[in-house]
């Protein structure tokens, strides 16, 4: 079973609804579902919430373990929470970080993997500057790079640009993933990221993001699912999604479809 960012306060990682989703009813949901051997997996976004008093937000603070702006503070987007900050998974130092909080978390409830979205890494509020002087054809449309994106002059600990290194954000996301789950249950881990570079298949599985549900969309996930094989990805799979609040001929032949589809890929 999945459950997208609903299930979180206030769309905070690491939280639980306490009146949708409260936590002891969620253990015991989650307890119930591995008696009868099945599996539950909820979604992770990299935003922090940036509000002190927010366990998450503050520990990171303390372990400075977030990315920065060019003048050194904290770099602050805009995701689904409201302003965010982004933890730096190419250091050490945002690793350690991102384990801890998968750590406390499970202990509050066990969950069997993490499905890690927005990883890009995706911002609403899109960074401004710091293109390179030659152009890129970014989106087809000749975009600014930073474009629904963090800003290019974003800095890393190690003093990589968000310029040179935006392309693996993902696949460090999915690697400190894998290695707090394993650390912390002693299994092997389940994780399925959107953002994805050449290597991610040892790391993690792999979901071809949001589509419209349209009859080119069933057509073209079917290549993509085949060349992420061939890129050593094995697990991986295209989201099945249908506005269901008409239900007509032509809906329904779409989502029969779909779900035919999806009886033979590797994931679904």
């Amino acid at each position: 079973m999945w459950t997208d960012i609903d299930y979180m306060d206030d769309y905070k990682d690491w939280t639980w609804d306490p009146d949708n989703f409260p936590q002891s009813g969620m253990r015991d949901f989650v307890d119930s579902l591995h008696a009868q051997g099945q599996k539950y997996v909820v979604i992770v976004d990299p935003g922090i919430k940036n509000t002190a008093g927010y366990v998450s937000f503050d520990e990171g603070v303390q372990m400075d373990a977030f990315v920065k702006d060019p003048q050194g503070g904290y770099y602050v987007g805009n995701v689904w929470p409201g302003d965010t900050v982004f933890p730096d998974f190419l250091s050490q130092v945002g690793r350690d970080y991102w384990r801890k909080q998968v750590d406390r978390f499970l202990q509050g409830v066990p969950v069997d993997g993490l499905w890690i979205d927005m990883n890009e890494v995706s911002n609403f509020k899109s960074g401004s500057g710091g293109d390179p002087d030659y152009h890129v054809n970014n989106d087809n449309n000749h975009d600014p790079l930073g474009t629904k994106a963090v800003d290019v002059r974003v800095l890393h600990r190690d003093g990589n640009r968000e310029l040179d290194v935006h392309n693996l954000y993902g696949l460090a996301e999915a690697i400190a993933t894998r290695e707090a789950l394993e650390s912390v249950t002693n299994k092997r881990a389940f994780v399925l990221s959107r953002s994805s570079f050449p290597g991610l298949g040892a790391h993690a599985g792999h979901w071809t993001g949001d589509n419209k549900a349209s009859w080119d969309d069933l057509r073209l996930s079917i290549p993509g699912i085949l060349n992420f094989n061939l890129y050593g990805v094995p697990l991986v799979g295209a989201g099945e999604s249908l506005d269901l609040s008409v239900i007509d001929a032509a809906r329904h032949l779409r989502l029969s479809r779909q779900y035919q589809r999806g009886a033979l890929r590797p994931l679904d």
